[in-house]
């Protein structure tokens, strides 16, 4: 029931200090499809990744862009207008509930070098008071501790560990958390270094 237009020009969507994030364009799909396979593993999953998952993957993203204004963007580094990454806000459903979902996915050429720390919260803030948003949720595979302690950095609160399916993808044992936008506030004043 969504009828989806190809953009042929990119719109910015937010931007860091190294990085710009832009709404995906028709060009950025194939990007998005290869970066999907290469970094999404079955360490990530109960099962590899397949091509019709990559493909709801993309449909979804298309799909929320047109019905809310955003969703998962494409990260450009400011000084090559290299794509390095996917990231932003994505609604998914945990246990029968609509969550708002913030993450980043960066190449792994790229990680290590702060990127991940650098997008998180200009996702937030332009989720928090721009959309206008109250609440967001991540989950996260226990194995990947780098983002566990980014998040919790940021004032996300573990809740518990979920199973859950998106786009046909199984994720058992993930580590769900919560962060509310005065919680958000919070972590801004007493680690301002993370910004």
């Amino acid at each position: 029931d969504f009828v989806f237009f190809e953009v042929s020009m990119t719109q910015k969507f937010a931007e860091s200090e190294r990085l710009e994030f832009y709404q995906p364009a028709a060009a950025d799909y194939e990007f998005m499809r290869q970066m999907l396979i290469d970094e999404m593993t079955p360490k990530n999953q109960v099962d590899p990744v397949t091509r019709e998952q990559i493909e709801a993957i993309i449909e979804r993203t298309k799909k929320q862009w047109k019905k809310y204004g955003f969703g998962t963007c494409v990260a450009k580094l400011k000084s090559t207008g290299e794509c390095i990454g996917v990231g932003g806000a994505k609604y998914i459903s945990i246990n029968n509930q609509q969550i708002l979902d913030i993450g980043a996915i960066i190449k792994k050429a790229f990680q290590g070098q702060g990127y991940a720390a650098e997008a998180f919260p200009v996702f937030l803030e332009k989720t928090f008071h721009e959309l206008n948003i109250d609440q967001v949720a991540t989950a996260i595979n226990p194995h990947n501790e780098p983002v566990m302690h980014l998040v919790e950095k940021m004032g996300y609160r573990y809740i518990r560990d979920v199973d859950y399916e998106l786009d046909g993808a199984r994720y058992q044992g993930q580590r769900y958390y919560e962060l509310t936008r005065e919680e958000f506030e919070k972590a801004q004043k007493t680690q301002p270094a993370f910004r």
